[in-house]
């Protein structure tokens, strides 16, 4: 497995367990990722969740044409 910083390792910790990783987009930028949320705490993870799709560890599930949320590769 990939090395991950704690950061990363708890949110991949949190997915697992349920917590859902949505992104949201800044009315200027359309069609571009602004950043990530988590639905259990309602705070920003943009930098560990980059870095999760960077080590291919998360799927990108689109659920609308604005937004998509991740999830964890089998």
């Amino acid at each position: 497995m990939k090395k991950l910083s704690k950061t990363q390792q708890e949110l991949l910790d949190s997915m697992m367990a349920g917590v859902r990783v949505i992104s949201c987009h800044d009315m200027g930028y359309p069609g571009e990722t602004s950043y990530y949320i988590r639905s259990d705490t309602n705070t920003l993870c943009t930098s560990a969740a980059n870095a999760l799709i960077k080590k291919e560890l998360v799927d990108k599930i689109r659920i609308s044409s604005r937004q998509h949320l991740l999830r964890i590769k089998n």
